[in-house]
């Protein structure tokens, strides 16, 4: 049984869910080059829709909780390379508090495709996150050369929204 509580629905569990009041998605401002083997964060610094104006950061390309806003977020983010090779590892994780540094912190989610044409794979995660917790994304080719990381916000964007107390 579920109890309206006034913009929340409180489950049997005991968990609050909420219409979402911090929502983003980011995309990226221009094709960024990597090259193979090499973990880097994701540079979403682009808006493609903000709700409630929230606390995304476009210089280090990541979202950081604001006061009064913790608790369970969900967050999406989907990869596409610039390539039609035929080669493993095209890799995209969602990562909380990683210190700027790729591929470390908490993992939140993670998708690894095998590239063909122009493949594209999209990771999810939900986490509960405190004031001052960020989330940002992480990717990784192994194409045996350098690639880019296609600025399209159709095929690549990283997304989040609260969905808890």
């Amino acid at each position: 049984m579920s109890t309206i509580v006034s913009d929340a629905i409180e489950n049997s569990s005991g968990v609050s869910l909420i219409l979402p009041d911090e929502h983003f998605r980011y995309g990226l401002s221009g094709n960024q080059s990597l090259a193979t083997a090499t973990w880097a964060i994701a540079q979403f610094n682009t808006v493609l829709f903000n709700v409630s104006n929230s606390n995304f950061n476009t210089s280090l390309y990541r979202y950081v909780v604001p006061a009064n806003k913790a608790g369970v977020y969900r967050f999406e983010t989907q990869q596409n390379w610039i390539t039609a090779g035929d080669f493993d590892n095209c890799m995209i994780g969602l990562y909380k508090n990683s210190g700027g540094v790729a591929a470390s912190g908490t993992q939140i989610g993670f998708s690894n495709v095998r590239q063909e044409a122009y493949e594209t794979s999209i990771a999810m995660g939900v986490v509960r996150l405190d004031v001052g917790d960020y989330v940002d994304v992480h990717i990784r080719q192994e194409s045996g050369g350098t690639i880019s990381f296609r600025q399209a916000n159709s095929t690549c964007w990283f997304q989040g929204s609260r969905i808890g107390l």
